[in-house]
């Protein structure tokens, strides 16, 4: 067994001196590339009669990116906003990204979150705030939406919309209601639930567990 392990840190030090060499290998290519991208680039602004300035969150997600490169091509002015814990993400450097600023993350201190866009979007004269966000700090963005529609538009649901699509039973509940076809769902708060559920009575033949509450018969 020693001799074993020994061969594989062996077998895993060739394997990283090999990565090593391929990347200095592809270094100069890598370059020129970029040079050439940089040289030749296509991707020019459109003139706009009325611009605006457009905050996103979630600067290090490329969805964010993605959205930066298209306002920009428009004729608009981006304002990218990640929280502080991912400070150096790449997309700050991006031609479409006109001013990068950090937020306080909003699950540990919702208020600061709040705050720090609000100064952000009265000093950088934002028009519209577009949070590209996971879905848990979705539910931030929303309560944040009270504080930043006084000066600016804001792209995103209310609280207790937000909190409903969220919640997959009640999403599914929701979607029943409108009448749309919907898995048949049950939400479970104990674990006693489970185990007294009378499962003869349903004809799915699997269940699934779409969240940690909720499951959904198939």
């Amino acid at each position: 067994m020693a001799v074993q392990g020994i061969q594989a840190q062996i077998w895993a030090i060739f394997q990283n001196i090999g990565t090593l060499l391929l990347l200095a290998i592809a270094f100069p290519i890598n370059c020129i590339v970029v040079l050439a991208s940089l040289v030749w680039s296509n991707n020019k602004t459109v003139p706009n009669q009325n611009p605006k300035n457009i905050l996103l969150t979630g600067g290090k997600m490329t969805k964010a990116l993605q959205l930066a490169r298209s306002f920009h091509a428009a004729g608009h002015r981006v304002v990218l906003v990640e929280t502080e814990k991912y400070w150096l993400t790449g997309n700050q450097f991006s031609k479409a990204v006109d001013r990068f600023y950090t937020v306080p993350a909003p699950e540990t201190n919702p208020d600061g979150y709040t705050q720090e866009l609000l100064n952000i979007a009265k000093k950088e004269n934002i028009d519209i705030y577009i949070p590209v966000c996971s879905p848990v700090s979705s539910y931030y963005d929303s309560l944040a939406k009270p504080a930043l529609s006084g000066c600016c538009e804001v792209f995103h649901f209310d609280a207790d919309i937000t909190k409903m699509l969220d919640d997959k039973f009640a999403f599914s509940e929701k979607a029943r209601s409108l009448g749309l076809s919907v898995p048949k769902s049950f939400k479970i708060t104990a674990p006693e639930q489970v185990l007294n559920f009378d499962f003869s009575n349903e004809t799915a033949n699997t269940f699934s567990k779409v969240s940690p509450t909720t499951l959904c018969a198939a």
